[in-house]
């Protein structure tokens, strides 16, 4: 197989970087201070990525067989403390990328459907296969008064309890298969987090919601749209050794009610549940999301997982995938009404562990099995190389005939070094 030449030229930049990274020496962060109650930290880290795919046999969906991507990602990360009272986080990311099929379809850049302003997201090129920018992904500072934490601004925001499938993390979930989670989204928010005893707190939240707009780089509008905001309370308590949640508020146009447990049963079986009542305030339509998820830890290391979905606002009938894919206003990545996961991790050696889930889509029978494994370079470097096998019936023109089976074959490499 022979690539096209402007590609040779990303893969060798690409190939140029994992060298470099396989043989850096081990170093720190590259600044770093402590005095009495005063602590500031400066660290980086550096991502190089190469993926291929093969394509399902769907000409109006894909342009050719197969597609490459490549490209790297660096991150500067700040963080500093005052005074026993008064913290602030700092982390932006560039990027840039090329891809064969098109600047607009690299699932590299879509780190998650994060709703927030585009107003701190600078493009810095961009053509046809290619593209670069630059964004502030958390901003925030945070003030802790008599035993509460008051926090301001651009940061990552998870309500869930769950792994795979996760209905309560309302702001820019993970999928089920993503596997690097070292960096969450954030969104433009104000968190309170007061504890209401021993091992109970309150969270109250507030985050601010924008309209789409494809004209800026994050794909939402600079100015916050109030009927997307969301206003949240949620009270976590500990008791008889298990953790019990509940939560209820407005996310962006539904009012949910819902919550979750967690906690371990026999002293083997990990338990975990989550979801939520929704109702759309423009049509009173209401939807149940929820998920379980059982766990089962070995002393050998190998942990197994498994998990069951059921998304109230998916669809029953493969049908009904198009009108769904059409309409307005999806907050979701699935399509379908039941999905299903099973997974394991297992740690071969203390520098190489492996990961494995197979996710199920229970509606049209589709499934995408995916592995990879992980190789520690050193204590900041690890080398990422992974497939990702789907398979289904393929789609038929514009028509989907499963989910599963409208994605691409897809092996990658990846270089990540943090200092």
């Amino acid at each position: 197989m022979t690539l096209p030449s402007h590609f040779s030229a990303s893969w060798t930049l690409l190939a140029a970087g994992i060298v470099i990274l396989l043989f850096a020496t081990p170093c720190f962060g590259f600044y770093e201070s402590q005095e009495d109650e005063t602590h500031l930290s400066l660290r980086a880290s550096i991502r190089a990525l190469g993926v291929m795919t093969e394509n399902p046999e769907a000409p109006q969906l894909f342009k050719s067989q197969n597609d490459y991507v490549a490209g790297g990602m660096t991150r500067l990360e700040f963080s500093g403390a005052w005074g026993g009272w008064l913290s602030m986080e700092l982390n932006a990311y560039a990027l840039g990328y090329y891809n064969s099929a098109g600047a607009q379809g690299s699932s590299f850049v879509k780190l998650q459907s994060a709703d927030r302003s585009g107003a701190p997201e600078i493009g810095l090129f961009k053509s046809i296969d290619s593209k670069g920018e630059m964004a502030l992904d958390w901003a925030n500072l945070t003030a802790t008064l008599g035993g509460a934490d008051l926090s301001i601004g651009r940061q990552p925001v998870n309500l869930a309890s769950t792994l795979y499938f996760t209905p309560n993390d309302f702001f820019a979930p993970f999928a089920a298969d993503v596997f690097y989670r070292v960096y969450k989204a954030g969104v433009d928010a104000v968190r309170l987090e007061a504890g209401l005893g021993a091992l109970t707190q309150l969270t109250l939240l507030t985050v601010a919601g924008y309209g789409h707009d494809q004209d800026t780089i994050s794909g939402f509008e600079n100015t916050p749209d109030k009927d997307r905001t969301s206003y949240l309370c949620r009270i976590s308590t500990v008791a008889f050794d298990y953790e019990f949640m509940a939560l209820g508020g407005k996310v962006r146009r539904m009012m949910v009610y819902g919550g979750s447990f967690q906690g371990t049963f026999f002293d083997w079986l990990g338990v975990r549940a989550e979801g939520h009542w929704a109702e759309r305030m423009d049509n009173k339509e209401a939807k149940l999301e929820w998920t379980l998820e059982l766990e089962r830890r070995f002393p050998s290391s190998l942990d197994l997982r498994l998990a069951v979905y059921h998304h109230g606002a998916g669809v029953e009938y493969v049908d009904e995938y198009t009108k769904y894919l059409l309409s307005e206003g999806l907050e979701s990545p699935y399509i379908a009404r039941w999905y299903a996961g099973m997974g394991a991790s297992y740690e071969f050696t203390p520098l190489w562990t492996g990961t494995a889930l197979a996710l199920m889509n229970l509606v049209d029978g589709s499934s995408t099995l995916s592995v990879n494994a992980v190789y520690s370079l050193s204590d900041e470097g690890e080398m990422f190389m992974g497939l990702s096998l789907p398979a289904g019936d393929a789609p038929k023109g514009f028509i989907l005939k499963s989910e599963m089976g409208a994605r691409p074959r897809a092996a990658s490499v990846e270089a990540r070094y943090y200092f």
